[in-house]
């Protein structure tokens, strides 16, 4: 029997959380972001949030998978090694974290820097390789 509040997972979800894990790599956000650290982030990841990165093939998979993100506490970005421009990186780490946690709180961020890097990753998605 489970108690209140108790998520059963079933074994499809299950099987899907362990493929997360497997083609997503953990991240340190220090990493990405070298002039310092993104407003509110810090406080999530303290709170016990991660954050995972992916090539654009799995990272229009995991980036749209908004319940499976919630239940692992986890935001996925795009790879480092896609090169993004660091306001392209902060934009799409700012939309996913909004996707997930609806208590984080609206902050101002370039539409054209979110525009560009969803327009690149579709590109990089539909690559053949």
């Amino acid at each position: 029997m489970t108690g209140q509040g108790a998520v059963r997972i079933v074994p499809s979800t299950a099987m899907g959380d362990v493929l997360f894990r497997i083609t997503t790599s953990p991240m340190r956000p220090q990493a990405i972001w070298p002039a310092g650290s993104v407003m509110y982030l810090d406080h999530w990841i303290q709170g016990g949030g991660r954050v995972r990165s992916a090539g654009p093939k799995w990272f229009a998979v995991w980036g749209a998978d908004t319940p499976r993100m919630r239940r692992l506490k986890s935001v996925v970005l795009p790879a480092p090694w896609i090169c993004h421009a660091e306001e392209e990186m902060t934009a799409i780490l700012l939309a996913q974290l909004r996707k997930i946690d609806p208590t984080f709180p609206e902050t101002p961020l370039s539409a054209d820097a979110l525009a560009r890097v969803r327009s690149r990753l579709r590109r990089e998605a539909s690559r053949g390789n």
